[in-house]
């Protein structure tokens, strides 16, 4: 296996806000910086490993603990609504025959759209 160089990424960034875009003096000052061995690179990607899977645990339990709060109502979207039909016989342009807009016309929705006027449809 080729013994791949990892340089300290803060590091090589501050010299390329430092140097304003010339990017020959950039390349020169971080081909000089210090390089971390493979088995510091090891030990930080062991680290990072166990920090998210200790991130994953956690909010495995975080999500067993969250219930529907007591005011929570189910929600009918547009598609499924008895309210969202065809206009005017067009199948491709669909609007909502329980809510109106501003000037008295049927409400142009999209599938995903939902109000509480929402009553399901019987299949």
């Amino acid at each position: 296996m080729a013994v791949k160089e990892y340089i300290e990424r803060d590091k090589a960034l501050e010299i390329v806000k430092r140097t304003s875009g010339d990017y020959a003096a950039a390349w020169s000052e971080i081909s000089r910086l210090p390089t971390a061995s493979e088995d510091e690179v090891l030990a930080c990607a062991a680290v990072n490993a166990k920090y998210a899977s200790d991130s994953l645990e956690m909010l495995r339990q975080i999500r067993n603990k969250v219930s529907v709060p007591a005011d929570a109502v189910e929600v009918v979207r547009c598609e499924n609504c008895e309210y969202w039909k065809p206009y005017s016989g067009r199948i491709d342009v669909k609007v909502c025959y329980a809510t109106f807009d501003h000037h008295g016309r049927e409400r142009l929705t999209n599938p995903d759209d939902f109000c509480s006027c929402g009553k399901r449809r019987k299949e």
